[in-house]
């Protein structure tokens, strides 16, 4: 399966590396997501991507669009994107926010792993989901791989299943 695509072998290879840090994360995720279900009467409705691009200003004030990643959930969820002063200042809880991070990185490694495995022909959607081929056919191996690295060290949708990514 990850000899499907040009870069397979490189980011199985940086996940198996990987793996102890990853098993960790997954690990302290699920014993923070287990907190946030036993404080279920603190959950809010939240927008899930409350960024510069989805808010628009109207003559009434500043509205959220793009609601397509609408949960309820705890309402740190929202506060990703903001300083950390401004996290405290809003009373954000120090582990509700280590939650939503942690579950950003690992359905970056999640996604990004899929998309390594699966064949890449240079089609058109191969050039316009990656950078890559936008500049070069299979030349490019270090982008890749500081790609795959960036997710592995991105701050962070999902419990990663190692099994799923390293079979």
């Amino acid at each position: 399966m990850w000899n499907a695509g040009p870069f397979g072998e490189d980011a199985r290879r940086l996940i198996v590396e990987s793996a102890e840090s990853i098993a960790g994360w997954a690990s302290r995720y699920t014993e923070l997501a287990e907190k946030a279900l036993a404080a279920f009467d603190r959950w809010v409705p939240t927008h899930g991507e409350p960024h510069h691009a989805n808010q628009l200003l109207t003559d009434s004030g500043l509205v959220l669009v793009d609601w397509e990643s609408f949960a309820l959930a705890p309402p740190e969820r929202d506060l990703l994107n903001l300083p950390e002063h401004d996290r405290r200042a809003l009373g954000g809880e120090p582990e509700m926010i280590e939650l939503f991070e942690l579950e950003w990185r690992l359905t970056e490694i999640r996604e990004y792993a899929r998309w390594f495995q699966a064949p890449h022909t240079g089609s058109e959607n191969d050039r316009t989901r990656s950078p890559i081929y936008a500049t070069s056919s299979h030349a490019d191996a270090a982008r890749h791989e500081s790609l795959v690295e960036g997710a592995l060290a991105c701050p962070t949708n999902t419990h990663v299943d190692l099994r799923v990514l390293i079979p």
